[in-house]
């Protein structure tokens, strides 16, 4: 996901396009990512996003959503650039990586 937002610098549907390849190939699956990539335009468009740093922010706020709402127990590693965060849900572990 790096790769994309370093690449584009305009947001536009070029970089929608590409964030949601990106997802898919991340094995998300096409109507996870669809879904993501649908929501990230609309609170794009509605909270006047321009700058590629903040609709990362946004991704990664919309991701962080769909994980806290999962009911099966998950460990997910999320590693947003540098800064890594842990998300647990029920104290049980599945081992999971998504990179941003």
């Amino acid at each position: 996901m790096n790769n994309v937002f370093s690449v584009f610098v305009k947001v536009d549907d070029e970089l929608f396009e590409n964030l949601e390849e990106a997802l898919i190939m991340a094995d998300i699956g096409v109507e996870t990512s669809t879904y993501i990539i649908e929501k990230l335009r609309d609170n794009v468009k509605h909270k006047h996003i321009t700058d590629g740093n903040l609709v990362k922010e946004e991704l990664k706020s919309i991701i962080s959503e769909i994980l806290s709402t999962l009911d099966t127990p998950v460990d997910t590693v999320c590693y947003f650039g540098d800064w890594r965060k842990r998300c647990r849900k029920n104290n049980k572990y599945r081992k999971n990586r998504i990179t941003l």
